[in-house]
């Protein structure tokens, strides 16, 4: 068995809460997913406007952060220079190269990841960078997750 630190609720909600008070903000219908090292969904959160598109793509955007540790918006630059990587990634079903996916870390170690869709590829890439960097600085990390 392995264990790696994880992504508390209280942090993925906060993450969650950053994320949707951005949106509101903003008048944007979003949905946020916020999961944990194990890739399991800590939060979800859908708020009124909220597409069917974006409820399934904000979980494949967080899912594609956490198992790539790399942000979405970066794929989408890799793949545009690397176009021979494009193949590969097909092997992912769900993988998303859609910006609005971060990676949340904490000391060098990836402990979980936001998704954010229901706005424009900048909005959507913005609200995750922030609402990952409001889960860093509000940590509690839960000690171990067993895989």
């Amino acid at each position: 068995m392995t264990s790696i630190p994880s992504l508390d609720y209280r942090a993925a909600r906060a993450a969650a809460d950053h994320a949707a008070a951005a949106a509101l903000d903003a008048g944007l219908g979003m949905t946020v997913v916020v999961v944990d090292a194990a890739g399991l969904e800590r939060v979800r959160l859908r708020l009124d406007g909220g597409s069917i598109a974006s409820a399934t793509l904000a979980g494949q955007k967080a899912m594609t952060a956490l198992t790539t540790r790399t942000a979405t918006a970066d794929w989408v630059r890799l793949l545009a220079e690397r176009p021979a990587v494009g193949p590969s990634v097909g092997a992912f079903p769900a993988f998303c190269c859609i910006p609005g996916g971060v990676p949340i870390n904490v000391e060098g170690q990836v402990i979980g990841a936001v998704g954010v869709s229901g706005g424009t590829f900048d909005q959507d890439q913005a609200i995750a960078e922030a609402a990952a960097a409001h889960a860093a600085q509000s940590i509690a990390v839960e000690r171990t997750v067993s895989l």
